[in-house]
């Protein structure tokens, strides 16, 4: 089987077309005197969120005469919320000095002018610090778009003097009756500080300018990023707080068990796979593409690695190279702690953790060398409550130290 890449999904597997051509034609239909407007698609980790925003870049492009500026920016790639209002800005003025369409005069402007931000934001955002404020939405929103407001009435000169340049450099690029899509990708990637500061910066730099953002982001990442920053808010003021800023936004819901199903299944067979450890696949791994992609490539290579061995090869094999690979796609912690103890301290803590005897498992581990596989067995953890759910067949396939430790060899890629 190929390597799976989330670049390489080009079929609507999840029919999820159709709704990418609604909110594109609604996004069309939008009056462009009254842009900016930003545009949230909400979902969880994995759900193809990074599929959806192409599906609609795709639709607006099919769509729009004259044809939209577009420009792909990542977040998760700069180190510290000061960097990522900055490398916002300067995505926009590359996105114009790469545009082939684009006069030479705006590519010099471009140029200029991303020079100009590089020089004073650079220097300007160390300025901005974190304040405490209240629970209010609207005072977190005021608070964050004022951050700024400090320093000097010179330093404040030259960031509108920044923001001003870049926004006279985008009505350019995009002509009279042209608009700019700007998809911001994989938001629930960063570290908190960094996803609320890319929000405030669509409040802070974009305002003025024909401009589409459309970010996809995990909102309960988000707002626990709110709730880290500001103390306790709640999950309403959560929800609030992104309302505001994203007055357009869908939820993008994860595929059905049985759209999962038919399209997984079918790859998991083609792995040879028996149906019972298909099952268990589908049972344990997490219930979205990319962790399912991320199982069956690592089986797939850790397979064939194994194959090479014909020693190796019996009927407990494959079963056992299975719940490896479930372990660390689902655990990777877990897993990484495998290597580092005697195979005997993971047959005696996988026998122990199923049989549900807590206070013998901290003395068994200490016997065995397994002091590391503790904090996996206690109470209240999901690595215990998976063991203690596997079948005894399951459970088992761990109790053979010496298959154990020359499987780890070939899963550990």
């Amino acid at each position: 089987m190929p390597i799976i890449l989330e670049r390489d999904k080009h079929s609507d597997e999840f029919n999820r077309q159709p709704l990418a051509n609604a909110l594109s034609k609604v996004l069309l239909e939008h009056d462009s005197a009254r842009l900016p407007l930003n545009v949230g698609i909400f979902g969880a980790w994995g759900i193809g969120k990074t599929q959806f925003m192409t599906m609609i870049k795709k639709e607006v492009l099919d769509l729009s005469k004259p044809k939209p500026k577009i420009v792909l920016f990542e977040p998760w790639k700069y180190e510290s919320r000061q960097d990522v209002g900055l490398g916002l800005m300067l995505a926009i003025v590359r996105a114009v000095e790469d545009d082939k369409s684009t006069t030479a005069k705006i590519k010099t402007q471009a140029r200029n002018a991303g020079y100009f931000i590089w020089k004073v934001l650079s220097k300007t955002t160390s300025a901005i610090t974190d304040k405490a404020t209240g629970i209010d939405p609207e005072t977190i929103i005021k608070d964050s778009l004022n951050e700024v407001r400090i320093g000097s009435p010179r330093i404040q000169t030259e960031i509108d003097e920044a923001l001003d340049q870049l926004r006279r450099l985008i009505h350019k690029w995009v002509g009279k009756n042209g608009r700019c899509f700007v998809f911001v990708d994989d938001l629930d990637r960063c570290l908190p500080d960094q996803m609320i500061a890319l929000v405030e910066a669509l409040h802070l730099y974009m305002t003025d300018t024909p401009c589409y953002f459309t970010v996809g982001m995990d909102r309960d990442a988000m707002s626990a990023a709110l709730r880290q920053r500001y103390g306790s808010l709640d999950t309403d003021i959560g929800r609030v707080y992104l309302d505001k800023i994203f007055p357009v936004s869908m939820n993008l819901s994860p595929p059905t068990n049985r759209q999962l199903l038919d399209r997984y299944r079918k790859l998991l067979a083609a792995e040879e796979l028996t149906e019972d450890s298909i099952d268990f696949v589908l049972k344990y791994v997490e219930q979205n593409p990319r962790s399912l992609e991320r199982f069956l490539n690592n089986y797939s290579l850790s397979r064939r690695l194994v194959s090479v061995r014909h020693d190796l090869e019996n009927r407990i094999i494959p079963d056992l190279l299975v719940l490896l690979m479930v372990i660390k796609v689902r655990f990777p912690d877990l897993f990484g702690a495998l290597p580092k103890v005697p195979m005997e301290a993971v047959s005696e803590f996988a026998r122990v953790v199923k049989d549900g005897d807590a206070p013998e498992l901290k003395a068994s581990m200490e016997q065995h060398g397994g002091n590391a596989l503790l904090p996996y067995g206690e109470d209240g953890t999901e690595t215990r409550s998976f063991f203690y759910s596997l079948s005894d067949y399951w459970a088992g396939l761990l109790i053979r130290p010496i298959l154990l430790k020359e499987l780890l060899a070939f899963t550990d890629v």
